[in-house]
């Protein structure tokens, strides 16, 4: 498994590939994805392969969110499915971290901060 990184303008956008995050990958994944972070990065992860999400998905999220955010940075999740929506919404994520449904969306969001 390998997260793809683009860029578009002055944001970084991070593509999981796996269909599925769970316990047995999101260590990985969180590792990928922290590997390719800098100081006052914007950067969208886009969840459009992502298909489920467990609790050990949520924690990478967040974790990812919170070392973003410690080093100046901002993060949104885009392409993100209905029923990863419906669980964000179950356990509050979304309250903590935008959710956009499509990648120009998410772009656009930065663009406007």
């Amino acid at each position: 498994m390998t997260i793809e990184v683009a860029e578009k303008g002055k944001v970084t956008i991070i593509t999981v590939p796996d269909k599925f995050i769970d316990a047995l990958n999101s260590l990985a994944i969180k590792g990928e994805i922290q590997n390719q972070l800098k100081e006052n990065i914007a950067l969208i992860i886009d969840l459009k392969n992502v298909e489920f999400l467990d609790s050990s998905g949520l924690g990478m999220l967040l974790a990812c969110m919170r070392r973003v955010v410690s080093m100046g940075g901002e993060l949104k999740l885009a392409n993100v499915r209905q029923e990863t929506k419906n669980l964000f919404e179950l356990v509050r994520f979304h309250r903590i971290i935008d959710v956009c449904d499509s990648l120009d969306e998410a772009v656009q969001s930065f663009n406007k901060s």
